[in-house]
């Protein structure tokens, strides 16, 4: 789950549909939610959620495939843009 305070449902609930004992759980956000109960399987990381699927590309050797994506998808994004207007 990223980017969330975990406070407004359904997306509150997420976290709560796996298995704790056989998923690990990843939070990304700026700060941890009071709300979301850390297991032993659970990974805070506490930041910017680009910046950290950043990091998590750079470290998995994805990085060059997550940058051609983000410009496929920035680029589609651009033309909805133009033709909304």
């Amino acid at each position: 789950v990223a980017g969330t305070s975990l406070s407004v449902g359904p997306s509150n609930r997420i976290p709560d549909y796996v298995e704790k004992k056989k998923c690990v759980r990843l939070l990304v956000n700026r700060e941890l939610p009071k709300v979301f109960k850390m297991g032993v399987n659970d990974v805070f990381y506490k930041g910017n959620c680009d910046e950290a699927f950043q990091a998590l590309a750079d470290l998995l050797g994805w990085n060059e495939e997550l940058t051609q994506l983000m410009q496929s998808k920035s680029g589609q994004v651009d033309e909805q843009k133009k033709n909304d207007q």
